[in-house]
């Protein structure tokens, strides 16, 4: 089976939902899954050693021009007449193209769109570039990619809903595997004492309550809500305290000068992001109401949960929000001004919040090792 990107960029997203993919699907149901990534040659050739450290069994190449894409077939075509294989799992619209071409040179059978999310509403809502011809070759590709695959991975149920109303998608080809945590996050060495050191790092004391953002600022991250919302809380209690895992923007810095001993900002490597997450009491995860949010799935409401954070969540976020309500895991932020009693949880809370994340965002969960099995199987790979 091949596992097919488009100039993705590496990241621990990247980690998570591609290479730790490729290791389970391989070592769980002994299907080898060979990796072939596409890069920008700006960043070829520091992307390839990331990759073929991290996994193997992959083949890293040159990416055409973006306004290009559909050369990239070439490559392709030319590597799998060779290895024969007969089944390509693809992460974006333009890579299923790809694999949709293939099919028609009858040399792959079987093409899997992975859909992460709304791509046409994305680079529409959020202006993800300004090259006019290529946004408007996304809805296309999308298109095809829903209709045209063999079969679909959704991250969210509201993404097939979109397929439904967006694309006339009426198949059941489809199964819903959230966005996952790598398979040993939540792992760590750190102990109570080294959280401690990083409390001591920012001079939280015992009864702070500690709100953690983690992420991006890009702009479905909606930082203006985010500070909106925040600066209440702190008006509210001064004992709330706010840390940024982030790069400053302008609306995180206007907050920091507004409140000084409350505002924190730190950026932070992926390596260590679970021990700085472990001192927070919530987690942020606040936006603006947009079709790429509502059919989203966030990798930091898992990493949240998996380290014990109830979710301070907008609504209708992607699954999440229902899910915070079905699951008493949260707070649903319907405005800045809402009342809410924020204090610090006690240890039995936060362990059934861990094992929540168990149990709904690892790929070696009942849950997702079935959603896995039942695509393999409608493949006829096992």
């Amino acid at each position: 089976m091949l596992y097919i990107t488009l100039d993705d960029g590496y990241s621990s997203v990247y980690q998570s939902q591609v290479i730790d993919v490729c290791n389970y699907i391989s070592k769980n149901f002994e299907t080898r899954v060979r990796l072939i990534a596409f890069f920008s040659p700006r960043v070829y050739f520091q992307n390839r050693k990331k990759i073929k450290k991290a996994y193997k069994h992959s083949i890293i190449l040159p990416l055409f021009p973006l306004q290009r894409w559909g050369w990239n077939v070439i490559p392709l075509l030319i590597l799998n007449f060779f290895m024969r294989h007969k089944t390509a799992i693809c992460r974006n619209p333009f890579a299923t193209n790809l694999g949709v071409k293939m099919r028609q040179y009858s040399l792959l059978k079987n093409i899997v769109y992975d859909g992460r999310g709304a791509t046409y509403a994305e680079w529409n809502e959020y202006d993800v570039t300004p090259d006019e011809a290529l946004r408007n070759s996304v809805k296309p590709a999308e298109t095809i990619a829903v209709l045209e695959s063999d079969f679909k991975i959704a991250v969210s149920q509201k993404l097939v809903d979109y397929w439904h109303k967006q694309f006339g998608y009426t198949g059941k080809k489809h199964v819903v595997i959230p966005t996952t945590l790598l398979s040993n996050f939540a792992h760590s060495d750190f102990t109570d004492e080294r959280i401690r050191e990083v409390k001591a790092e920012f001079g939280f004391e015992e009864k702070d309550v500690i709100l953690v953002y983690s992420g991006s600022s890009a702009g479905w991250q909606s930082f203006n809500l985010v500070t909106d919302f925040l600066a209440t809380q702190i008006l509210k209690n001064s004992r709330v305290k706010i840390l940024f895992l982030t790069k400053e923007d302008d609306f995180v810095r206007s907050l920091k000068e507004r409140f000084p001993k409350n505002v924190f900002v730190k950026w932070v490597d992926h390596h260590f992001i679970n021990l700085y997450l472990s001192v927070g009491d919530y987690g942020i995860l606040i936006r603006e109401q947009s079709l790429t949010n509502s059919v989203a799935s966030p990798t930091k409401f898992a990493e949240y949960l998996a380290l014990g954070l109830p979710v301070l969540i907008s609504e209708n976020l992607g699954d999440y929000s229902d899910f915070v309500r079905q699951h008493r895991c949260g707070w649903i932020v319907t405005s800045a001004e809402m009342e809410m009693n924020l204090q610090k949880r006690p240890h039995e809370e936060k362990q059934r919040l861990v094992e929540l994340s168990r149990k709904y965002f690892y790929k070696e969960s009942a849950q997702n090792h079935l959603s896995y099995s039942v695509l393999l199987q409608e493949l006829n790979i096992i």
